[in-house]
């Protein structure tokens, strides 16, 4: 009796949540090591203290670089203490979740749970081991979310409480200019002003309802307005550049037409093109091994487990709720998380960026993992009117969802191993190297890494001293920067790149021409020989006569 009662507590739900998130996050951290652009970011605090790091984050969005200070200051450069506060920064940005869908939802428990344990294991957002960028990301999601239930609580206070106002006001400026990927997100305030308005004065017509949402919206409109004019004309020579405006003053129905298709696409993808992919490990691990029995005992678990807490949910909450007031939330809850589903993908449009299931472009789901996991729970709610049946169902999109993060994970474990392997070889081949010298090859084989973020690494590597906005080494993929930052191959090409606080000058007589092919080792290029080397890519060949090798 004393545990059911203990159960019944809404404590005892975080601590489920806690468990899972760090179950599901933490089983191979000891594992893992840094990624993308955790290493940038990390080095800019080696070479210049956290106020270098909180510099380079001012250039354009000076809020972010607040959220940077403590952790920076506090978590050094080893990886395992990262990792910690990424999972612990997760399960804060679930707990903003619960809070908010409980202050919108305050009948619908059971619902509430079931969406933030799906939020939880979202299996379309997969970098969560790339634990310096996106603890922060988690972070400002869920002081968002908390300002959100604040503006709950002011709506449902009848704007006798000014304090609540300015709060709702303030927290999402500082989170909207901190990162532009909440602003899709914004579309929810206009669906909640009318639902708590719908529900507190039932007497009043639909057109009644809407002209008090909008008084009661306007302030917050005119907040957003005025974030779109700064983001669009004050920071967006420096961030991603705003391009699909001239589209849509020269060609407006065919732009507002791609731009309607793109929405409706992206919500395929972070729903059922999200989901899909949660079988994806049974074919992908091999079945003879150890990662594939801790795969399978991992997935029976979280499955079981996700079953008897909704048998224990539903008995506990049986006649609480009404079949009307069910079919409202439904309704509520699908129509309002389609709208979200297309809204969440704007910011992304205006950048030209397109929201993706592979790495790096997954990051774009990121706001689309409330309004996807509310879609998904009331999608089956109507689909699955026979109790077991939607408890088997959701149990196994939950389970499979929650063990193929461990999927991920491994892999993220290879990358970092892949990381390590190539640096090793790099310095076996070069001892020593030469200030202003740049490493150009055409792509390597790191999933997970950049060339800026592998330059960052070089500079680590090699140089023992520092000046101030000197870079002294660079790496260069010839796919991703020829003809533009890399101007040429050409003999006596001056290279200038600037990389937030640091700005590399050099010139292609300094450069050195490699080659990496797992598993094959990493292969310097001779001016000599390798211009002839059948085994190159066309592009290395013909760079490769400038291959310095003086330079170590």
């Amino acid at each position: 009796m004393r545990i059911r009662h203990l159960l019944q507590k809404e404590i005892s739900f975080f601590f489920i949540l806690f468990i899972i998130n760090s179950v599901v996050f933490g089983l191979l951290i000891p594992f893992l090591g840094f990624y993308w652009d955790d290493l940038p970011y990390l080095w800019f605090r080696y070479i210049a203290g956290v106020g270098g790091v909180m510099k380079a984050l001012a250039m354009d969005r000076p809020p972010l670089a607040v959220f940077y200070a403590i952790p920076m200051s506090v978590l050094g450069n080893h990886p395992f203490g990262w990792q910690i506060y990424a999972i612990f920064a997760r399960f804060v940005f679930a707990t903003s979740i619960y809070f908010f869908l409980m202050n919108l939802w305050p009948e619908e428990k059971t619902g509430n749970k079931l969406i933030t344990l799906l939020i939880l294991v979202y299996p379309g957002f997969s970098q969560q081991w790339i634990s310096a960028i996106y603890s922060h990301a988690f972070i400002i999601f869920s002081l968002y979310f908390y300002g959100m239930s604040l503006f709950i609580k002011y709506l449902k206070a009848h704007s006798r409480a000014p304090f609540l106002l300015i709060l709702s006001l303030v927290i999402p400026v500082f989170c909207l200019t901190a990162t532009e990927y909440l602003l899709g997100l914004e579309m929810m305030r206009p669906f909640i002003i009318y639902k708590i308005i719908n529900d507190n004065e039932k007497s009043l017509s639909w057109v009644s309802i809407i002209k008090k949402a909008f008084i009661k919206y306007l302030p917050f409109l005119i907040m957003l307005v005025l974030f779109i004019l700064y983001r669009v004309f004050l920071v967006s020579s420096v961030l991603y550049k705003v391009q699909n405006l001239d589209d849509l003053f020269q060609n407006p129905l065919v732009t507002v037409g791609n731009l309607i298709k793109q929405q409706f696409i992206n919500l395929n993808t972070a729903t059922f093109g999200a989901y899909s992919q949660i079988v994806k490990p049974i074919s992908s691990i091999n079945p003879d091994s150890i990662l594939f029995k801790v795969y399978l005992a991992f997935l029976i678990i979280m499955v079981l487990f996700s079953f008897i807490a909704l048998k224990y949910w539903a008995l506990n909450s049986e006649n609480h709720t009404e079949d009307t007031s069910k079919k409202k939330w439904i309704t509520e809850a699908i129509l309002g998380s389609t709208l979200i589903l297309i809204a969440a993908g704007l910011p992304f449009w205006a950048a030209n960026l397109v929201p993706g299931l592979s790495f790096p472009y997954d990051r774009l789901l990121l706001p689309f993992m409330l309004p996807a996991s509310v879609f998904m729970v009331s999608l089956l709610s109507i689909l699955l009117q026979r109790k077991n049946i939607f408890f088997i169902l959701f149990s196994l999109l939950f389970g499979f969802s929650a063990a193929f993060h461990v999927y991920m994970a491994d892999l993220y474990r290879n990358g970092w191993d892949d990381f390590r392997q190539f640096f090793f070889q790099v310095s076996e081949r070069i001892p020593s190297l030469e200030e202003d010298t740049i490493l150009v090859t055409d792509e390597l084989p790191l999933t997970f890494y950049s060339d800026n973020s592998l330059s960052t690494a070089l500079n680590w590597l090699y140089a023992d001293q520092y000046e101030v906005g000197k870079m002294p080494y660079l790496i260069n993929y010839t796919k991703a920067r020829l003809g533009s930052s890399l101007p040429s191959l050409e003999a006596n090409t001056n290279i200038n790149q600037k990389y937030r606080i640091v700005q590399f000058k050099g010139t292609t007589n300094q450069m050195i021409v490699f080659y990496h092919q797992p598993p094959g080792c990493v292969h310097l290029c001779d001016p000599d020989l390798d211009p002839y080397n059948p085994l190159l890519p066309t592009e290395l060949k013909s760079a490769a006569v400038l291959s310095n090798l003086n330079q170590i």
